[in-house]
C-alpha cells in the first residue's frame, strides 16, 4: 500500500482508509498517485522515437490502451457512478466494496459503544453528543444505500472484444454477491437485533443551547431517524426500477442457479421483516414502523400504477395472502396489545388492499437527504 497508494488514481473519490483503524503503519489517506495514472501518463506522454506521424504512434497506443483488463486500470465517467454498477461509485475503497461497507456497519457499531465514553468532554455540551451520535448514525445509511445497489446490479465494462481477457461489457452481478448483500441488509438493517442501541445511551442527546438550526431537531428524534434508514432501504430494494433489473437479470442468466430471482428477494425480507409473527412474541415499536413500511409497499404494488413488473405484483397479492393467514392465526395468541392492535390493523389493511381497484399515480423514489432522514420537513 505504501508503493501503490490506497487507490487506483487521485482522481477517485476516496474516503479515508477505514482499515487504518485496524492495521498499524497504514495510511488513513492515498499518498501517492496510483496504477491508472501511471498508465494515463505513459499514454499521453510517452515517446516513439522511430513514429514519425501521429499515425504511426495509433499501434503503439493501442497497445497501451488494450491493458485496460488489467486490475487497477478499471475506468469508468462520472455519468454512471452510484447508478446500478455498485463497483462504480464515489467514496468507497477496497477491491470488493462488500467487504468496505460491512467494516463500516461493523466500525459503526463499535464507535456507539465508545462514544459515551468520550463524548462529551470536559467544557463540552450534550448536543457536542448529539450530533456525533447521529452523525455516526448516518454511516448506516450510507452503508445501507450503497449495499441496496447491489441487488439487482450490473457490471460495466470498457474493454472491446479483442482485448485480453476481455470480458461482457454489461454484466449481471453473480447471485453470491447479491446474497451476501442482501443478507447483510437483512443482518444490520432489518433484523430484529439490527439497532439493537441501549437505551440508556439515548438520555445523552440534548438539544442546542446556543439555539439556532440545523440539520438535527431539538427534540432528537431518534426513531424516526433509525425508522428512515430502514424504510428508505426497503424503498430502494423494492422500487420498480430494481425490481426490473432483478427481472432481467434473472432471465439473462445462463445457468439459473447463479441468478437473485424476485422470488428470492420478496422471500428474504418478507422473512426477516415479519420473524415475530413466526410466534406470538411482541413487535416492538421500531419493528412495528418497518413492517408497516413493508406492507404498504406491497399494497401500492397491487393497487397503484407503481411501474413494478407484473411479476413483482403477482408475487405481492401472494405475499399478502400468504401474511394475512400468518397474522390471523398469531392474533389470538399475542398477549401485548401494541402487537395485537398492529396485527389488527394489518389484517385490514391486507383485505381492503386484496379487494382495491386499480389506481394510478405514485411518487418517484430517490435517495434521501440527511434532514429527510432526521424527518425535517414533515407535516407539523
Amino acid at each position: 500500500m505504501r508503493q501503490r497508494g490506497t487507490v487506483a488514481s487521485v482522481m477517485e473519490y476516496d474516503p479515508f482508509n477505514q482499515m487504518a483503524l485496524h492495521a498499524p503503519n497504514t495510511y488513513y489517506w492515498n499518498p501517492t498517485i496510483g496504477p491508472y495514472d501511471y498508465w494515463a501518463i505513459e499514454y499521453g506522454y510517452r515517446i516513439f522515437p522511430d513514429a514519425k506521424t501521429p499515425e504511426s504512434e495509433r499501434p503503439r497506443l493501442l497497445e497501451i490502451a488494450r491493458r485496460n483488463t488489467e486490475p487497477g486500470l478499471a475506468y469508468e465517467t462520472d455519468d454512471y457512478a452510484d447508478r446500478f454498477d455498485p463497483y462504480v461509485t464515489r467514496f468507497d475503497l477496497g477491491k470488493d466494496p462488500l467487504d468496505y461497507w460491512e467494516l463500516v456497519i461493523k466500525d459503526t457499531h463499535e464507535l456507539l459503544e465508545v462514544l459515551p465514553t468520550r463524548i462529551p468532554g470536559p467544557g463540552e455540551t450534550y448536543y457536542d453528543f448529539t450530533r456525533n451520535f447521529f452523525g455516526t448514525l448516518a454511516s448506516f445509511s450510507r452503508a445501507a444505500t450503497q449495499l441496496s445497489r447491489f441487488v439487482g446490479a450490473l457490471q460495466m465494462r470498457r474493454n472491446l472484444a479483442t482485448d485480453p481477457n476481455a470480458q461482457p461489457p454489461l454484466e449481471p452481478l453473480s447471485a453470491d454477491k447479491q446474497r451476501r448483500a442482501l443478507q447483510l441488509l437483512a443482518t444490520y438493517i432489518f433484523s430484529e437485533s439490527a439497532f439493537n442501541i441501549p437505551k440508556g445511551l439515548y438520555l445523552n442527546l440534548g438539544p442546542n443551547p446556543y439555539g439556532g438550526g440545523g440539520a438535527i431537531p431539538p427534540d432528537a428524534p431518534v426513531r424516526d431517524f433509525l425508522s428512515n434508514i430502514q424504510r428508505l432501504t426497503l424503498s430502494r430494494l423494492m422500487a420498480p426500477d430494481t425490481l426490473r433489473r432483478v427481472a432481467n437479470n434473472e432471465f439473462k442468466a445462463v445457468d439459473e442457479r447463479n441468478a437473485l430471482t424476485m422470488a428470492e428477494l420478496f422471500d428474504t425480507l418478507q422473512g426477516v421483516i415479519w420473524s415475530e409473527a413466526q410466534s406470538n412474541r411482541a413487535v416492538p415499536a421500531l419493528r412495528r414502523q418497518l413492517q408497516r413500511a413493508h406492507l404498504q409497499t406491497l399494497v401500492d404494488m397491487i393497487t397503484k400504477n407503481t411501474g413494478a413488473p407484473d411479476d413483482a405484483r403477482m408475487l405481492a397479492r401472494y405475499h399478502l395472502r400468504q401474511l394475512r393467514e400468518q397474522l390471523a392465526k398469531q392474533l389470538p395468541r399475542v398477549q401485548d396489545t401494541y402487537t395485537r392492535a398492529h396485527y389488527s390493523e394489518a389484517i385490514e389493511t391486507i383485505d381492503k388492499a386484496l379487494n382495491a381497484q386499480y389506481m394510478l399515480g405514485m411518487p418517484e423514489i430517490r435517495v434521501p437527504s440527511l434532514t429527510e432522514l432526521l424527518g425535517i420537513g414533515a407535516e407539523k
